[in-house]
């Protein structure tokens, strides 16, 4: 497991008028999949931070845990060091206890733990569903429409296009949004944020740590 820098353009679409007018634009899709995304932080909440992020993904019948730290979102641009490895727990114990995830050994914790003076008590705070479809642009290029399904029912919807150039390919994502005629803005906050934020809708400052719901958690020592 080795730290990979992941920069992308994150565009949120006004809603689902939006995101079914610019699927309808692009035509069929590469791939569509479910994305099933259960997150965990520190029992403060304090950990990984309001840009990090500490995740199992199943998708695909594959389960990975990711750790994202160093992270930043301006403007639409996404930059965030990131470390994934297959989940070696099985399908069947998901989602693992805190304790598990330290046990697995992965890179991107014992950055963290290096990081916060430690190991620290990892607590489950649920899940959220995203439904991913991927576009082949000219270029080379691979467009991400997401449409996300939060805890409290809410939905919402992105563009993603990851990129080793930023400034070339920026102009490239606008003008598909403009021609496929859709409303769509900046992304300001990331997936995590924005499940935090649905998760415990009276604390919408990403400075302020949230205390998960208790049903919802399983924890480790």
């Amino acid at each position: 497991m080795v730290d990979r820098e992941e920069t992308e353009l994150k565009y949120r679409l006004s809603g689902e008028r939006s995101y079914r007018r610019l699927c309808a634009f692009l035509g069929a899709p590469a791939e569509e999949w479910e994305q099933i995304n259960h997150y965990y932080q520190s029992e403060d909440g304090t950990i990984p931070g309001k840009e990090g992020v500490i995740r199992i993904r199943v998708e695909k019948g594959s389960v990975l845990l990711t750790v994202k730290r160093a992270g930043r979102l301006l403007g639409g641009l996404a930059r965030s060091v990131e470390v994934e490895a297959p989940w070696q727990g099985g399908a069947d114990a998901i989602p693992p206890d805190g304790a598990a995830l330290w046990r697995a050994g992965h890179a991107g914790l014992k950055a963290l733990a290096a990081e916060h003076g430690g190991p620290f008590r990892l607590v489950h705070v649920g899940r959220m569903v995203n439904r991913r479809k991927t576009y082949r642009l000219p270029g080379g290029l691979l467009l991400e429409v997401d449409e996300s399904r939060y805890p409290d029912g809410a939905k919402d919807f992105e563009v993603e296009l990851e990129t080793a150039d930023p400034e070339q390919d920026r102009p490239k994502l606008l003008e598909i949004l403009r021609r496929a005629g859709v409303r769509f803005s900046p992304q300001a906050e990331t997936k995590y944020q924005r499940f935090l934020r649905h998760l415990n809708p009276a604390s919408a400052d990403p400075d302020r740590p949230r205390s998960p719901r208790r049903p919802a958690t399983r924890r480790s020592s």
